[in-house]
């Protein structure tokens, strides 16, 4: 069976296309004012923060339309017998839905859409499997299965440091906001059942790093085991991370991905995220 591989540009799977020339990605969209980009194509991640300190009016973002989905599923059903497209969590965008929709418009027997119920690194983790598992010849069912209980163990926590930005997106009041800056209070969020959470509130930028290695360090990662780092426009934080991760499970391949700039609208500059996925 000949299958196309579609993630939403939240996902950051670029780097794979190079190795992989069934992959395709849809981009969502950022709006700043009276301008529309396409996030990870017309905005990377270092111009979107370089025009965010030059405009006054946080963007907004808004999902992929119905239609462009349905326009693309269309075409790879031209070459691929199949198409399986893995999408941002939905309770968190309406990316899934739409997918959903399109897909009934096009052929659901030749069209499979999974709602990752997560985003970014573990998004990307997913992907890379079922582009390997098709290389193996695997079918779609227990391609299926497999992304199953990956959603099922993987976790994501985030550290965001500035909480302004988790403000201006309605995530939380003015006034928290003002509160926290001022007593650095750094959150520390996670994905619960495909929502993003308050897990904990720690005390300092360095406090909070130094809390997602410990609690990476608690997992007792094996090989087989995923782990990765997310960054907006925070390598230098990343960097550092990634070497006390290194000391910890030196037989695990860590990488470190860019958030999209879809994702860093509402996370604000110097967010970092640890994923990882215990099987």
């Amino acid at each position: 069976m000949k299958l196309a591989v579609l993630v939403d540009s939240t996902a950051v799977a670029d780097s794979l296309k190079a190795k992989y020339d069934n992959l395709y990605s849809v981009p969502l969209k950022i709006i700043f004012q009276e301008d529309t980009y396409a996030d990870g194509i017309d905005l990377t991640q270092e111009s979107f923060f370089e025009k965010l300190e030059r405009t006054e009016t946080l963007p907004t973002t808004s999902q992929p339309s119905i239609g462009e989905v349905e326009t693309l599923f269309k075409d790879l059903l031209n070459n691929y017998d199949h198409v399986i497209y893995l999408t941002l969590s939905s309770k968190i965008s309406g990316t899934y839905d739409s997918g959903l929709m399109a897909r009934q418009i096009v052929s659901e027997e030749r069209i499979t859409v999974f709602d990752t119920l997560n985003a970014s690194i573990i998004h990307k983790i997913m992907t890379e499997e079922v582009l390997k598992m098709h290389g193996e010849g695997k079918e779609i069912t227990d391609i299926v299965k497999r992304l199953e209980v990956l959603r099922e163990h993987a976790t994501i926590h985030l550290v965001v440091d500035d909480l302004k930005h988790l403000s201006r997106t309605g995530r939380l009041s003015s006034t928290s906001a003002s509160i926290g800056n001022m007593l650095q209070i750094k959150p520390i969020l996670h994905f619960v059942d495909g929502k993003i959470e308050l897990l904990k509130k720690v005390r300092s930028i360095k406090k909070a790093h130094q809390s997602l290695i410990d609690t990476v360090a608690s997992r007792n990662l094996q090989p087989g085991d995923y782990v990765s780092i997310a960054h907006a426009h925070g390598m230098a934080y990343a960097e550092p991370l990634k070497n006390e991760l290194e000391k910890l499970y030196p037989e695990l391949n860590i990488t470190i991905n860019d958030l999209s700039p879809v994702i860093s609208v509402h996370t604000g500059p110097k967010t970092i995220g640890i994923g990882w996925i215990k099987l």
